[in-house]
């Protein structure tokens, strides 16, 4: 065997051809030799199993620190996003308060618009069965069954077709 380091996947035809070789072929019989190799070769072999694993653990170590930091991202977004939405908010009631649809700047032009009517659902238990879908493990009400009905003039219970406004940053 020589110095160099083991791969796993060379250590079982190595002990193979170790094994092979540390039997004396005229007695049948173990050699000194031939087990000292089979020695050197399993210590070798260790240790590069033993490599191997910390290789895997610091793996799986990043992989865990990324996964921490990945989340502590998220957070940091999700509160950015809320803090973002709540300005928009407060825009949107300024520019009402004044009496303004929007503002144009060399920087930045802001706009009120109009959103598309959404299914605004006061009871789910008073949506008629025929406007829910089922959706495994619970049944809630079809949103898209519903504003289609309620475009064609139809009245159901507890449901209603709502505009709300949004404001657009170009």
């Amino acid at each position: 065997m020589t110095d160099k380091t083991l791969r796993c996947y060379e250590i079982p035809d190595l002990f193979r051809t170790a094994m092979e070789r540390a039997v004396d072929e005229e007695t049948g019989e173990l050699t000194e030799s031939g087990m000292a190799e089979i020695r050197a070769l399993a210590m070798a072999a260790d240790r590069s199993i033993a490599d191997l694993a910390c290789y895997i653990r610091e793996l799986e170590m990043e992989a865990d620190a990324v996964k921490a930091a990945m989340s502590a991202m998220a957070e940091r977004a999700a509160k950015l996003g809320n803090r973002a939405s709540k300005w928009r908010g407060y825009l949107l009631d300024t520019l009402d308060c004044v009496g303004s649809t929007g503002v144009k700047d060399p920087r930045i032009t802001v706009s009120v618009k109009t959103n598309p009517p959404s299914v605004h659902i006061d009871d789910d238990v008073e949506v008629p069965y025929e406007y829910r879908r089922i959706i495994p493990e619970r049944i809630e009400p079809d949103k898209t069954a519903l504003k289609a009905a309620l475009k064609s003039g139809q009245y159901i219970p507890g449901v209603s077709l709502v505009s709300t406004r949004r404001i657009v940053i170009s």
